[in-house]
């Protein structure tokens, strides 16, 4: 018995290591996106114009962050937003670990995008599915809309 717990008189139980948190959700593209899942992180609407909004080098490095995540990289840092002292933005940094290297990534907040990627650093979250594989959900839905 601990010390902590001697007072309740009760010798403390091994906690059970058969938890539902420890359950992973597999994302693919198509449940990326509220419109085919109601547990979905954002509309392909919101997506899009988000995508316009990047500049070259923050879509190479919203790319490479899915293609690592998907491959199951991890993170050195925790994701939290702060803002970029030149623009003011509120951004996303993120230090990818590979085999031999990290890898810095920076990108715009976005409110979904970050709830997908605290959940793939705490284990709760796969990813599975490409920045192209985004892009063509999107598509889907501007070609059934015309």
């Amino acid at each position: 018995m601990n010390k902590h717990f001697a007072a309740f008189g009760q010798t403390a139980t091994a906690r059970s290591t058969n938890r539902a948190s420890n359950i992973v959700n597999t994302v693919t593209a198509k449940q990326f996106f509220i419109e085919d899942n109601v547990n979905g992180y954002l509309t392909k609407e919101r997506f899009i114009s988000y995508g316009q909004s990047l500049t070259d080098s923050e879509a190479e490095h919203l790319e490479d962050l899915f293609k690592f995540t998907s491959q199951g990289c991890s993170f050195n840092n925790v994701i939290k937003p702060k803002f970029d002292r030149i623009n003011g933005e509120e951004m996303l940094w993120f230090k990818v670990k590979l085999t031999r290297a990290t890898i810095n990534l920076r990108i715009p907040n976005l409110d979904g995008l970050l709830r997908l990627l605290t959940e793939y650093q705490l284990g709760k979250t796969q990813i599975n599915f490409s920045l192209d594989e985004l892009k063509a959900e999107c598509q889907s839905m501007t070609e059934e809309q015309n």
